[in-house]
């Protein structure tokens, strides 16, 4: 077998590429002739939708020359991405494979494979209390449109469109999401029309076509479009009893479980019937067999990974293997961490963690590689139930484009909502207590020295390295939160106004300055930046969020714009805004900086309207948060930048009111550059452009016209709460050594600290406070209660007039009565009452990252998340605010989630064992009976040249022969032509002048000719002459 894989490499027009192309398949084609006597095949593997610097330049040379050339080939295949190696190389082993002896002489188009695996963060988590999306909330069922009598499988298109399949009610209620577009239903009941479903018990969505399963009286699968018209059944799907799930992969083979079978079969799309790949057809509890196979889930290299219900595991099947591997459950039904309990539903996300639900135990976990145990994610309750926080009988999942998680809860008649709450962002959101502080006076970070005339672009990333963007001197430089170590320098040309934006796994997005709107990006430890996309015009701003979507704001064509990285046919969609300006809450003028935050709201800085704007998801009518008197009168002056902390709150770079505007839910109050002018001193500023947080919540601001970043830390004398009380009249201050007092006093309140066994009172006319250490007392009373919290050994007592409660332990009481005033004192016990217990009060650890109740638990993040993947080593750091991690060899990112490795799971088919070979390629040793090919890495490669015909390091030198042979064929070839075109105009002529003008010049050698034929037809006649009176 004889398999020419083309790549183009190098060609450098389209006429020499398709030329090239069309020679390797004629190739191919006399090649395959001329070998079939020895039984060799040859085919040949050409790239189709593959987008390379030679796709982009031989479509015309823009992205949108190349996205519309892409829109063509994605119109005809049913893909939806650039193939990757390990999937390109898939096919060729097949065409050098023994199942192939039948194709020879064909050209195989590579087009990549869609992937249909969610990306989601290992530390995700989502609210345990769910929204009823549709049914009753109170688990009763019904028919209306609204109602559901169990529904089972469920399926979300990539705009947010969720079909449910209601088993008893025999159809697929569709729903929009995200828009107001009415609900409806497909199906007209039970019935063996098309039209009808007979419980129907799963969806799937595949490209643009909905498939049904129907475990009913037809067991079969029904397609159609995704508004349900158009309905045919599947044909090469037959032979089921009691089929229960379906999955199709990204070859479009229908993989369905059968719980009467024990299997699960695949139909392929080029077979007539199906086959099993997974079980025995007995039911069994061996790694070669299954118990009831439930919901199934198939990866893009063919690994099948299988709920098998009643044994409680998870099985995971590779491509063509007769047994499979438990890789969750410990085959024990329960509801302990190692345990499943009834799964019946599988979901396996990039990072192969996998998400099941299990009905018994009413719940969904999530389980890591290669983990032999789980962490429940919703429904933990541990009862069954219809409240918000509780399942009963869960059976499918599905995620949405925001990470939310839906779950059919099948017991309940409803399909459950639970909120994506987390999502780790490359970028600082400090928590700010109500009370923070900036110190007024800034400290110079970077000044004219590595800064442009008028700095713009600036990034701070979670470890708090900080990029600054110097369009000047074309580089982007990356220093230390110190400022004194320059980590990375990075040359390129850079437009003026570019913003930078990091992601996490280190990708640096900016505008190159040789074209407007062009986006490119540095990968990590790279030097040389990759293209990523083209926009209309300048992006004066730049934002990545958490579904990798890139957003890019526009001033001058008053609109923000973004596109979705992981597609191919990166299609710029109008986020905000629309190409005129205006002030109305559509508009935008002069959109600046922008932010989107994890719940996807988009916030943008509208310049020239004074404002700032929020746009939620799928909304294109904003609403002003900031500025034109909201809230409480604000008003801004050409707001360039907004950002965001945890809580949400609003920082605002004011540009022409030279401040950092801090705006919290009602209310707003200036945060820096509060002197009301310009300047460039250091508590002034000249023009705010842009603004950052580090990790600990300090203010990194671009002071645009003084040319600098300016510092603002946090006040170390703002920590939450006041500490002290600042008076007017009649006060005293004293400030005393060990054993004395300091009091701020106003006419009838007191405020005492001091040190070693002082006293600290706080008083109003008719309450006191007092904190005394050690064997101290605190006391706080309001007109009729008293309260006393006291360490070592001490007693607590709150007191109101209706409620006693108590709670004990070794170290402390507390107590709640019903008398006036009254305080109770327990003596020490080991045990809890929790017979009446409201108020818990926890103790002091005298380890600050301790927690629990003996304070023998850690509170690190290393300790509680376990953030750091594939055996990295994780360090608490920031005094336990961060983490870093110390990753294996060939594994990187925060997490260690990027697997670097040659060798990987599936690198080598078949069982067949992988080496690497000098940290650049790897081998691979077939196991017995197997055969396979050297797929080196794309980092070089060599052309073997037909010998006699063509050399070079492509091959695209022809030698003299072959350019003699082909001067002589056209030679031939124009001769011949010549000929046929003399002939063509003699037989034209003569017909002119005999039938135009009645000469015919050849009438007379016609009628010669003629009389000459009728003479030689004329039959002879013979004549005897018979002489009479002839004398003797």
């Amino acid at each position: 077998m004889l398999v020419l894989v083309f790549y183009p490499a190098n060609l450098s027009t389209h006429s020499v590429y398709s030329a090239s192309k069309a020679a390797v398949r004629s190739f191919a084609r006399c090649w395959s002739v001329d070998l079939k006597d020895r039984k060799i095949r040859v085919n040949v593997v050409s790239p189709g939708l593959t987008k390379t610097p030679l796709a982009l330049q031989v479509s015309g040379g823009s992205e949108e020359a190349w996205q519309s050339r892409a829109k063509i080939y994605s119109d005809i295949v049913p893909l939806s991405r650039v193939g990757q190696p390990d999937e390109i190389a898939k096919p060729v082993v097949f065409l050098a494979s023994d199942d192939s002896l039948y194709i020879t002489g064909i050209e195989l188009f590579v087009d990549g494979g869609q992937s249909t695996q969610k990306r989601l963060s290992p530390q995700a988590s989502w609210n345990q209390n769910g929204i009823t999306i549709t049914g009753c909330s109170n688990g009763s069922n019904g028919s209306s449109l609204y109602k559901f009598n169990q529904p089972l499988g469920i399926s979300i298109t990539d705009n947010d469109i969720l079909y449910i399949a209601d088993k008893m009610n025999h159809r697929v209620v569709v729903i929009h999401l995200d828009s107001t577009k009415e609900t409806f239903s497909i199906g007209s009941g039970d019935g063996f029309k098309p039209v009808q479903f007979s419980i129907p018990h799963d969806i799937f969505i595949f490209n643009t076509s909905l498939y049904v399963l129907e475990q009913g009286s037809h067991k079969r699968v029904q397609k159609m479009l995704l508004n349900g018209s158009d309905p045919i059944t599947v044909p090469s799907v037959t032979g089921l009893i009691s089929p229960t799930y379906l999955y199709i992969d990204i070859n479009g083979s229908i993989y369905v479980s059968d719980i009467y079978y024990h299997s699960v079969f695949v139909f392929r799309s080029n077979s007539t019937n199906g086959s099993i790949v997974a079980g025995t057809g007995v039911k069994g509890s061996t790694n070669e067999t299954l118990d009831s196979p439930y919901g199934i889930y198939v990866n893009n290299v063919g690994t099948i990974y299988i709920a098998d219900r009643y044994n409680n595991r998870i099985m995971k099947w590779l491509a063509g293997e007769l047994s499979g591997v438990r890789v969750a459950g410990n085959e024990i039904a329960g509801n302990s961490s190692t345990q499943l309990n009834s799964p019946t539903y599988i979901i396996v996300d990039e990072n192969d963690y996998m998400y099941i639900s299990e009905a018994f135990s009413a719940r969904v976990t999530r389980w890591a590689p290669n983990s032999t145990c789980g962490t429940c994610i919703v429904g933990c309750s541990g009862n069954y139930g219809s409240a918000p926080s509780q399942l009963e009988r869960p059976h499918s999942l599905a995620f949405d484009s925001n990470g939310s998680l839906y779950v059919s809860d099948y017991g309940n008649h409803r399909v459950q909502k639970f909120q994506l709450l987390n999502s780790p962002v490359p970028y600082n959101q400090p928590k700010i207590d109500y009370n923070t502080t900036w110190d007024q006076c800034g400290i110079t970070f970077a000044n004219k020295c590595i800064l442009p005339t008028r700095p713009h672009g600036i990034f701070i990333d979670s470890n708090d390295s900080i990029y600054i963007a110097n369009y000047e001197k074309d580089r982007i430089l990356i220093l230390s939160k110190e400022g004194n170590i320059l980590e990375r320098r990075l040359i390129v040309k850079l437009f003026r106004y570019t913003s930078l934006f990091v992601t996490l796994n280190g990708d640096i997005y900016f505008e190159n300055g040789n074209e407007s709107g062009r986006i490119e990006k540095f990968t990590s430890n790279s030097t040389n930046s990759d293209f990523v996309t083209k926009f209309s015009g300048h992006c004066y701003s730049l934002f990545v969020d958490i579904r990798n979507t890139l957003y890019c704001s526009i001033p001058w064509e008053h609109r923000v714009v973004k596109i979705l990285l992981d597609r191919d046919i990166k299609t710029s969609i109008t986020t905000a805004g629309t190409k005129s300006d205006g002030s109305g809450s559509h508009q935008l003028d002069d959109p600046w900086g922008i932010f989107v935050d994890i719940h996807f709201n988009l916030y943008v800085a509208d310049t020239s309207n004074n404002r700032i704007q929020l746009f939620r998801p799928g909304e294109l009518n904003g609403t002003t948060v900031a500025g034109n008197n909201i809230p409480n009168n604000l008003i801004l002056n050409r707001p360039t930048d907004v950002i965001l902390d945890t809580d949400g709150y609003l920082y605002i770079a004011d540009n022409d009111n030279h401040r950092i505007i801090q705006v919290r839910n009602d209310t707003f109050h200036c945060v820096v550059g509060c002197t009301g002018k310009s300047g460039s001193a250091s508590n002034e500023l000249n023009k705010t452009y842009g603004l950052r947080f580090d990790s600990s919540g300090n203010l990194y601001v671009v002071d645009e016209f003084n040319s600098r970043i300016q510092k603002f830390s946090v006040s170390h004398n703002s920590c939450g709460t006041p500490t002290t009380t600042n008076s007017t009249s009649e006060s005293t201050t004293t400030i005393s050594t060990p054993e004395s007092t300091t009091t701020t006093s106003t006419p009838e309140s007191i405020t005492t600290i001091s040190t070693s066994e002082s006293t600290t009172t706080n008083s109003t006319p008719e309450s006191t406070t007092t904190t005394s250490t050690p064997e101290s007392t605190t006391t706080t009373s309001t007109s009729e209660s008293t309260t006393t919290v006291s360490t070592s050994e001490s007693t607590t007592t709150i007191s109101t007039p209706r409620s006693t409660t108590t709670i004990s332990t070794a170290k402390f009481t507390s107590s709640i009565s019903t008398s006036e005033s009254t305080t109770t004192y327990l003596p020490e016990t080991s045990e809890y009452n929790h017979s009446t217990s409201l108020l818990f009060v926890a103790p002091l650890c005298e380890n600050s990252t301790n927690i629990g109740i003996n304070c023998n638990v850690s509170g690190t993040i290393c300790d509680m998340g376990n953030p750091c993947l594939n055996d990295g080593n994780c360090s608490n750091i920031k005094n336990n605010q961060d983490y870093d991690c110390l990753c294996q060899p060939d594994f990187n990112g925060k997490q260690c989630q990027f697997d670097q490795r040659l060798c990987k799971e599936n690198t080598c088919f078949n069982n067949g064992i992988c080496d690497t070979i000098l940290d650049s390629t790897f081998n691979c040793t077939c196991a017995l009976g197997y055969e396979g090919v050297c797929r080196p890495l794309l980092l070089g490669y060599s052309c073997e040249c037909l010998k006699g015909s063509y050399y070079g390091e492509h091959c695209e030198i022809t030698t003299r022969r072959i350019i003699i042979y082909q001067i002589v064929s056209k030679s031939f070839a124009y001769i011949a032509i010549l000929a046929m075109i003399s002939v063509a105009i003699f037989i034209i002529v003569m017909d002119i002048l005999k039938y135009g003008f009645g000469i015919d010049l050849t009438r007379r050698e016609v009628e010669q000719i003629r009389r000459e034929k009728q003479a030689k037809k004329r039959k002879q006649v013979t004549q005897r002459l018979i002489y009479v009176n002839a004398i003797p």
